[in-house]
């Protein structure tokens, strides 16, 4: 038995409540542990706000593991990892009030002997396809449209998976670092409209051998 298929029921589609960016790999594939590449996205969410998702996914995989044992006659083992967990302080070890959510989608899928590239639906908040390429970086605002389904696999148990289906971002940050016009100010002075471009001849190119 290396391969259990669940009922449809058990397919649970939420989208999450306004949740801050961890990290996520949007823009491209994270090849890292997957040569054929992966989209994900990690994001944070308050106690209050993840109460309700916590219970359904819970549910789903008590219904699941009834599932299983009527159709085996048996038990499932659990698996001891899962899409989400609690935040803690990395320096103390300290719980945070907030969980840490977790989506991928493979960037290729094979359906019918034929592989196809994927990627998941990113827009902005008025709902506007974002440009290819843009990167959500550390800190952005995000809700996460995520198909949740059970699997068994023998070797690891009865578990649930969560599957990245789109993003809807609502405050980007396109880098998790500092903000490298911090610490300035507006100023009276030179402004970029007063540099007179002069179009009639092209740009002379820098030559490698220039010394900065």
């Amino acid at each position: 038995m290396n391969k259990v298929k669940f009922s449809k029921d058990l397919l649970l589609s939420l989208t999450t409540p306004k949740a801050v960016v961890l990290w996520s790999n949007l823009h491209a594939p994270n090849t890292k542990f997957n040569a054929e590449g992966v989209y994900d996205i990690s994001v944070i969410i308050s106690d209050a706000d993840f109460k309700e998702i916590k219970s359904k996914l819970e549910d789903l995989q008590i219904k699941a593991a009834k599932e299983y044992q009527t159709t085996y006659r048996k038990k499932p083992s659990m698996a001891n990892s899962a899409p989400f967990k609690r935040d803690v302080d990395k320096e103390t070890g300290e719980e945070l009030p907030q969980w840490v959510l977790k989506a991928k989608m493979p960037a290729k899928a094979t359906v019918n002997m034929s592989v196809t590239e994927r990627k998941p639906t990113v827009v902005d908040s008025q709902l506007k396809p974002v440009p290819s390429g843009t990167i959500v970086g550390r800190g952005s605002l995000v809700k996460v449209n995520i198909l949740f389904s059970p699997y068994f696999v023998p070797a690891i148990g009865l578990g649930i998976s969560a599957k990245l289906k789109a993003v809807q971002i609502i405050e980007l940050s396109s880098s998790g670092g500092a903000d490298p016009l911090r610490g300035f100010s507006t100023e009276e002075g030179f402004t970029a409209s007063d540099v007179a471009v002069d179009t009639s001849k092209p740009t002379e190119a820098v030559g490698d051998d220039v010394d900065f």
